[in-house]
């Protein structure tokens, strides 16, 4: 693996890790029920499970992005495409952000239901919509890099154009000179 892919996977990786870390604070900082009843360490196995989670599949849907783009011929098939795999992507992470959450916890059997059913039903919604957060963010890179590409072949055409009427006007100015050349 090349370093400039490890360096990307390294900054998906932290950005996740902060963003897991930032969403722990939060719940600690503004838990609405009393001190006694949160549980940090609960919270940021919950939170630092599901970052984890994003980290690994961050580079599977940027692949997805870039395999099956939306541009404004198939938009319709392709963004009812990326519903099917963003629901099927999220339901299999909130599966395993359950199963990991039940062996860390180790809880009773009762219990792993409870905590199957949370993760389902609590997130599936919120990372499909992550899914299309981060779909969206490559979308714009892609375009952004696409725009900087056109820029510069519009400026290196304009150049070359600047250059060929430079060179017709030379051209107009000394015509005696290429014809009493080409006449002897």
């Amino acid at each position: 693996m090349n370093k400039q892919r490890l360096n990307f996977f390294f900054i998906i990786f932290s950005v996740w890790i902060i963003f897991g870390l930032f969403l722990a604070l939060d719940m600690y900082l503004f838990y609405p029920f009393p001190r006694q009843s949160f549980n940090l360490s609960n919270e940021l196995s919950w939170e630092l499970t599901l970052s984890l989670i994003w980290a690994l599949s961050t580079p599977v849907v940027i692949a997805l992005s870039r395999r099956f783009p939306i541009e404004r011929k198939t938009w319709i098939r392709r963004v009812s495409l990326h519903l099917i795999i963003s629901f099927t992507l999220s339901f299999f992470q909130c599966l395993m952000h359950g199963l990991i959450r039940i062996i860390i916890l180790s809880p009773a059997f009762s219990e792993n239901i409870s905590i199957l059913r949370q993760s389902l039903f609590y997130n599936i919604d919120k990372m499909m919509m992550v899914y299309f957060i981060i779909l969206c963010v490559d979308h714009g890179v892609l375009y952004s890099r696409k725009m900087k590409e056109n820029e510069v072949r519009a400026s290196k055409l304009e150049a070359q154009l600047m250059q060929a009427q430079l060179q017709a006007l030379k051209m107009q100015l000394h015509p005696h000179f290429f014809s009493t050349h080409s006449t002897r």
